[in-house]
């Protein structure tokens, strides 16, 4: 049913019959969906205020944004938005997501209009990491944050580190970029292939991908310090061994980026900390098809196979559609 058909209906009805019909629509409308489009309050008050025309409505600089920046990440923090406290009040506790839509507005408005790109960035980051911490600790009534926020959490990485690149020079953005992947919970709906893609499109030159490689090593090499076996599974090592892990995916990724394909490989099998060579050929295989790297693919494949490695189903159906149609497949 259109609105305008629906309109025509409802006039006809009366009064009682409407009360009744929205009593019931009300029911239906899950409790999130109601905070999130501010049903009650569109109950409440059904005629919309006018809005002030963005003319005539003051942009607000960055230092004036920032202090409500802190003020939200503190309340998040100390979990002011889900329990009964005397600094966020009850009515506005399911609102921090609007809050946070309009700050990032406001942060990207003030970036337009020629404040600080660096300022902007910290501002964003401030956002970003609260709502990654949100994605860990219980912080908001929300099943994932950044779904409540209207922005995936890739879109809103992308936002800050595109600031971050602006206004630093290019290994300090490194630096920065690299710890923001792996520093920062992820939500129930983000990988750390996205976030590293979405870094790496901001490595632009060579020597850029190049120094990524050489610092994200570094960090390999200083977490490894005590040398962590590939037979060692203990509860203190795991999460140690799924930082080394994704450190050693970003420099495959880079390596591939410059066309570095067998020494990429090689190092990715030496680094990957997994006693299961065919689990390793797997996850290897998959970055491999993102790039569409078919001959690599089909090289690899016939290796493992001849190598005596039992591959799985699919990769076997991978390397059959490779040898009879001289292609990739659309998909693993």
């Amino acid at each position: 049913m259109k609105i305008a058909e629906l309109r025509t209906i409802v006039k006809g009805h009366q009064k009682k019959d409407l009360e009744f019909l929205v009593a019931e629509l009300y029911k239906l409308i899950p409790k999130n969906k109601k905070e999130d489009n501010q049903i009650d309050e569109l109950i409440t008050k059904p005629v919309k205020e006018k809005k002030v025309s963005k003319a005539n409505k003051a942009i607000r600089t960055i230092e004036e944004i920032s202090g409500e920046v802190k003020l939200f990440h503190n309340n998040a923090i100390n979990q002011n938005y889900l329990y009964p406290n005397s600094h966020v009040p009850k009515k506005d506790r399911s609102k921090w997501r609007f809050l946070v839509k309009r700050l990032v507005k406001e942060i990207n408005l003030a970036a337009q209009n020629g404040n600080s790109r660096r300022r902007c960035a910290e501002e964003l980051q401030v956002l970003y990491e609260t709502l990654c911490y949100a994605c860990a600790y219980q912080t908001f009534t929300a099943y994932d944050p950044f779904e409540s926020v209207g922005i995936s959490q890739i879109e809103f990485f992308d936002q800050m580190i595109k600031y971050h690149r602006d206004s630093m020079d290019y290994k300090e953005f490194i630096d920065k970029g690299i710890k923001l992947i792996f520093n920062n919970e992820l939500s129930r709906y983000t990988l750390y292939s996205g976030l590293m893609e979405t870094f790496i499109n901001y490595c632009q030159t060579p020597n850029m991908k190049e120094v990524a490689i050489e610092r994200t090593k570094k960090l390999w090499d200083s977490t490894n310090k005590n040398k962590t076996k590939k037979t060692s599974w203990r509860n203190s090592d795991f999460e140690k061994i799924d930082t080394l892990n994704n450190y050693s995916v970003l420099i495959f990724r880079l390596s591939l980026q410059l066309s570095e394909y067998e020494t990429a490989i090689e190092e990715f099998k030496a680094k990957y900390i997994e006693i299961d060579k065919e689990i390793v050929l797997n996850i290897y295989i998959s970055i491999l098809f993102t790039y569409q790297l078919k001959d690599i693919i089909l090289k690899e494949l016939q290796t493992a196979k001849s190598d005596g490695i039992e591959i799985r189903p699919s990769l076997v159906q991978l390397l059959k559609h490779i040898q009879k149609h001289n292609q990739l497949p659309d998909y693993i």
